[in-house]
């Protein structure tokens, strides 16, 4: 009896159990279009764009990061450091921009074109080219500064943005001029959330910016969608961005695939852990291993209940 209670007992847990319970970590293809995006560049993986962005003839805005003109007139005169930094020219392109290992950065699209980057931990660099005519504004310890320009030969701001904690954060907006794919970008975590509106809270607090999502489990064959404002939560991430996709209508596209710990769709009065039980894993990815556990756990089964009766 006690064999084939260990058995039942042993074929229910298997049932019911998940392979994180083990430390098992779970392999997914997610495809997700959100408004925001947060995720923090792998160790020793410095990630730079292949892809240069062509803006359109709106403000290209640098808050909080160090900044050098080609031409040095077009910083302004007022001494010290800029907090702000302005641009708004005829054409402009982002070229070579860069996140260092380990660096956390928010995308979070505030408008349709607008693009707004966030870095909260770690390093980004990248440079500006611009030609035609426009205007630098500066702000040099509250003291603003606009310095007008005219050229042909495009000038270049270079810019590199370095946070240390969570104390204050970088930032960098500009508006695309075409949609943009990036391509390849090694992560170990990953959000999708944004700031609750303030009139709705009196509390800072974050709800999901998920549109859709679509999530391939391929160890078990398996795919769960998600809809508007389900929250996705991805813990003990080892993956890669395929491509992150930047459109005009103000979304942000991502192709990710990878294993995680843990993955899970919540709401409001749910959570869903979408690693596959143990012996769903078993059956669908270890077949042999299934097939020898069954057969061992059938066996004691029937034999403890043969002596039994």
């Amino acid at each position: 009896l006690v064999v084939a209670l260990m058995s039942g007992a042993t074929i229910a847990a298997a049932w019911t159990l998940r392979i994180d319970s083990l430390g098992l970590s779970t392999a997914f293809v997610a495809s997700i279009e959100s408004t925001s995006m947060t995720a923090t560049i792998a160790p020793e993986a410095l990630w730079s764009s292949r892809t240069a962005f062509a803006l359109a003839a709106s403000p290209v805005v640098l808050d909080d990061a160090e900044v050098e003109f080609s031409d040095p007139r077009l910083a302004g005169s007022q001494p010290g450091e800029a907090t702000r930094v302005v641009l708004v020219a005829d054409r402009a392109t982002l070229v070579g921009f860069s996140l260092d290992p380990e660096t956390t950065f928010d995308i979070a699209r505030t408008a349709p074109a607008v693009v707004d980057v966030a870095v909260m931990d770690g390093a980004a660099a990248g440079n500006v080219q611009f030609s035609g005519s426009g205007t630098v504004r500066t702000t040099v310890m509250g003291a603003d500064q606009a310095t007008p320009f005219e050229v042909v030969v495009p000038e270049i701001l270079s810019f590199d943005a370095a946070v240390d904690g969570p104390a204050r954060s970088a930032r960098l907006q500009f508006t695309l001029q075409d949609s943009v794919g990036l391509e390849r970008i090694p992560v170990t975590a990953m959000g999708f959330s944004r700031p609750t509106p303030a009139e709705t809270t009196s509390q800072p607090a974050f709800e999901s910016s998920v549109m859709s999502a679509s999530i391939e489990l391929p160890q078990v064959g398996e795919a769960i969608t998600a809809y508007l404002g389900e929250r996705l939560g991805f813990e003990g991430v080892d993956a890669t961005i395929r491509e992150l996709e930047l459109g005009l209508d103000g979304t942000v596209r991502a192709t990710v695939v990878g294993r995680a710990d843990r993955l899970i769709i919540s709401g409001e009065t749910y959570d869903r852990n979408l690693s596959p039980s143990i012996l769903r894993f078993l059956i669908e990815s270890q077949p042999l291993t299934f097939f020898l556990a069954a057969t061992t756990s059938l066996f004691g089964l029937i034999w403890g209940l043969r002596r039994w009766l």
